[in-house]
């Protein structure tokens, strides 16, 4: 074997040594995907609910969109104010939406302003909104912490607002 070595003149190159390369997950184009039907409507917020449908906060209103078809609502569908600037969707399946003037339930294919009552023309600028353990919901809004459980409503705030 070593004379089979020596007679077989060949260059021997040392290899390099082995660096992996990690695709940046930006630039991956199968990542992304793109909604033109959102185009120049003033995307604000979204959410995805338990069924897997993605909902889209806007200047106009509310889409929902299943992966298959887009579903608009507007005040003329019932939502009471626009622009949606957040959303969040509970574990029972229903949606919550929050504008410049209040937040909003969508339960059983139907808006509902539930705080505060109708006829209240007091601005509730609703930044935020989220779902706690207990099920209750917790708006960030202008005037402080909303805490909605049940029908009750508790407003969590400082001397100064």
């Amino acid at each position: 074997m070593a004379l089979a070595f020596l007679l077989c003149p060949s260059v021997i190159q040392a290899t390099q040594p082995y660096t992996p390369t990690h695709p940046d997950p930006i630039l991956e184009k199968w990542r992304w995907k793109s909604f033109p039907e959102l185009s120049g409507l003033g995307l604000l917020c979204l959410t995805e609910d338990r069924d897997k449908n993605m909902w889209f906060g806007l200047r106009n209103g509310v889409r929902k969109y299943d992966g298959l078809t887009w579903t608009e609502y507007t005040s003329d569908d019932g939502l009471p104010n626009t622009p949606v600037f957040s959303l969040c969707a509970a574990r029972d399946g229903s949606v919550y939406a929050g504008s410049h003037q209040n937040l909003s339930h969508f339960v059983d294919d139907v808006w509902q302003q539930i705080f505060p009552s109708i006829n209240d023309t007091t601005p509730w600028y609703v930044y935020d909104i989220i779902e706690s353990v207990d099920g209750s919901i917790w708006a960030a809004t202008v005037w402080g912490a909303l805490n909605l459980k049940g029908e009750k409503a508790t407003l969590y705030t400082t001397a100064e607002t």
